[in-house]
């Protein structure tokens, strides 16, 4: 079978040579280990499925914590958020990507 090109994910301790014509991308990369009020904003690079979800390049989605997270080769880390605490009488406005219409955030909660 010809893979030229193929990505692969290998997880976990292990001890390897790389094969000609194989390159390590990126060097060893650790794992995200997300806390309670931490998140990953995540974006596809190509088309997979995500267990039942089928993704396609450019969607993006959010995995909260706590959980620890090792991207796919499919998958693209945008950035981490954190949490921001409201009080009761705090507020804040979000904008969505298109920025064609503004809601307004008072519910006392974290938001992410």
């Amino acid at each position: 079978m010809n893979r030229y090109g193929a990505r692969e994910l290998r997880k976990g301790e292990s001890c390897f040579f790389l094969q000609p014509g194989e390159r390590l991308e990126g060097g060893i990369q650790n794992v995200y280990v997300l806390n309670e009020e931490e998140a990953l904003l995540l974006r596809a690079k190509e088309a997979f499925e995500d267990g039942k979800v089928r993704r396609t390049p450019g969607d993006q989605w959010m995995i909260k914590g706590p959980c620890d997270y090792i991207p796919l080769v499919e998958v693209e880390v945008v950035e981490t958020r954190k949490s921001i605490p409201l009080d009761e009488n705090e507020g804040h406005y979000c904008y969505p990507p298109d920025l064609t219409d503004l809601t307004d955030l008072t519910d006392p909660r974290a938001s992410l």
